[in-house]
């Protein structure tokens, strides 16, 4: 039996794969066994300059043995802390062997990956054509090499979902002029930027979205600039703790002083 997906999505009677908790489940599954199935490392980064970084803070190697990143204070801290508190929680459980931390971390991002998808794809697909929706939800999700990259627990990957969570408040509050909306938007923006100096750019276009299209008054415009410049001023602690002293990183590409 044939299943036409345009028939489900215009009939409200019908399954529809987008409200299906089957469906969800399904990816999930799909997810997890990808992530098992996705070992190693897709970039030494991910590797050398997230998970070993954690180790050297959490006293399992010493500072001569990790990546010339370190000792050039480049690498901003946000993931390796992120990493640290959650190895702190596998030690909590007994959970020591790398290959085991390796795959809960792909799980831990896998299924992070897969609900905020959800939450993006429950909220634009009210912009998208009706016999579509089957489509751009699959999609979404099952797009040839995403599920190979959303369980990867890289720096691309984490800052690529702070966007789209980002992304997934400014539709959803998108007539809403409080003071939260904006919060929320700066602080994921400046997550994101901490993963990946590189988001940066992605930010100066939403603020840039919010001046001459959304063309929201000044106070909100602050509020969200004030968020992002929080969170930066976090990371510098945050940087300062994985470096042992004080980092201002002025150039991440090349340097830091």
């Amino acid at each position: 039996m044939r299943l036409n997906l345009s028939t489900v999505a215009l009939n409200d009677t019908k399954f529809k794969v987008e409200a299906s908790s089957w469906f969800l489940a399904s990816i999930l599954l799909l997810y997890v066994f990808v992530a098992y199935m996705n070992s190693g490392y897709n970039h030494e980064d991910e590797h050398y300059q997230i998970i070993e970084f954690a180790n050297y803070k959490l006293g399992l190697i010493s500072a001569d043995s990790l990546a010339w990143e370190f000792s050039s204070k480049i690498r901003p801290g946000l993931h390796p802390f992120f990493c640290f508190l959650l190895l702190k929680i596998f030690s909590f459980f007994g959970i020591s062997d790398g290959y085991t931390i390796a795959f809960f971390l792909r799980v831990i991002t896998a299924i992070t990956s897969v609900f905020v998808i959800r939450s993006f794809i429950n909220v634009y697909k009210r912009r998208i054509v009706k016999k579509m929706i089957p489509w751009f939800v699959i999609l979404s999700y099952c797009l040839w090499f995403l599920p190979y990259i959303n369980v990867r627990f890289s720096s691309e990957t984490w800052a690529g979902l702070s966007l789209l969570l980002a992304l997934v408040f400014i539709e959803r509050d998108r007539y809403e002029d409080g003071v939260w909306k904006f919060i929320k938007i700066g602080l994921l923006l400046g997550i994101a930027i901490l993963f990946r100096f590189q988001s940066g750019l992605f930010a100066v276009g939403i603020i840039a979205w919010f001046v001459f299209v959304s063309k929201q008054n000044i106070k909100n415009l602050v509020i969200l600039i004030l968020s992002i410049l929080f969170i930066l001023l976090c990371g510098v602690i945050i940087d300062t703790w994985l470096y042992g002293e004080f980092v201002l990183c002025l150039d991440p590409v090349s340097r830091c002083v």
